[in-house]
């Protein structure tokens, strides 16, 4: 009799415990169904925010979108956050996926990356009457500014104890930092640079220079703590190499 009843009550404790892990399983795939991004506003045409506009769009987004179709997963565009605000969110589980950032191996201990998706070369520029920088100590004892928190690639990273850094939240900020002679040179992704001289219409005032620098991968990417890891995981594994 004592065992019958020992058996009963280990049958119900198994019960009990799977399920509890089916609910929890439940749970956690209703969470998954809905996913927050943030990420880059300015990075031209990878992922940016639109003058008045709440929404990310550029080809970063637009691939996410496509590995999620037909997987009755929404998002949700937390797009008013600053770079490295967006790092932190992600660390914390508030932010499920970053569009777009660098690998750094500081970023693998806690990010999981997904393929890269693109490649972007880092440039320095600045007011047009500088001389040609074309060697990287060139840039030493001189002030250069670019958004606190961005990966600067293996060649600047080099040199930042030689350099004064102006770390600014926005893109925008940079060019009138320089036009108002507040900082040497800023040091953003070409393209970005690129799409907002002409936008704006300062070709004729702003300069790239023809030194090189990094030429790095893109990737989109989550926390290795995300509750919904395997979830994006899988995301990512349908993502598709985008193309300007």
């Amino acid at each position: 009799m004592l065992k019958s009843i020992y058996s009963l009550s280990f049958l119900l404790v198994i019960i009990s415990t799977l399920t509890s892990q089916s609910s929890s399983y439940a749970s956690e795939g209703m969470q998954c169904d809905h996913l927050v991004i943030a990420g880059a506003q300015s990075w031209f045409p990878y992922s940016y925010v639109q003058e008045g506009n709440k929404y990310y769009q550029g080809l970063l987004i637009n691939s996410l979108k496509d590995a999620i179709e037909d997987k009755s997963i929404s998002l949700s565009h937390w797009s008013d956050l600053p770079w490295k605000r967006a790092e932190l969110q992600l660390n914390k589980g508030k932010v499920d996926i970053i569009l777009g950032a660098f690998h750094t191996p500081q970023r693998a201990k806690t990010w999981y990356f997904s393929k890269p998706l693109a490649n972007s070369e880092l440039v320095l520029f600045s007011l047009n009457d500088i001389l040609d920088v074309t060697r990287i100590e060139e840039l030493y004892n001189k002030e250069v500014s670019y958004p606190f928190g961005m990966a600067t690639g293996k060649k600047f990273a080099a040199i930042k104890s030689h350099i004064k850094t102006e770390h600014i939240v926005h893109h925008e900020q940079i060019y009138g930092m320089i036009l108002k002679q507040h900082t040497d040179f800023g040091l953003l992704p070409r393209t970005a640079v690129e799409t907002y001289l002409s936008q704006h219409k300062l070709k004729d005032k702003f300069k790239i220079h023809p030194l090189k620098l990094n030429s790095e991968a893109i990737y989109l990417v989550t926390s290795m703590n995300n509750p919904c890891l395997t979830k994006i995981k899988f995301i990512f594994a349908n993502l598709k190499r985008v193309s300007q």
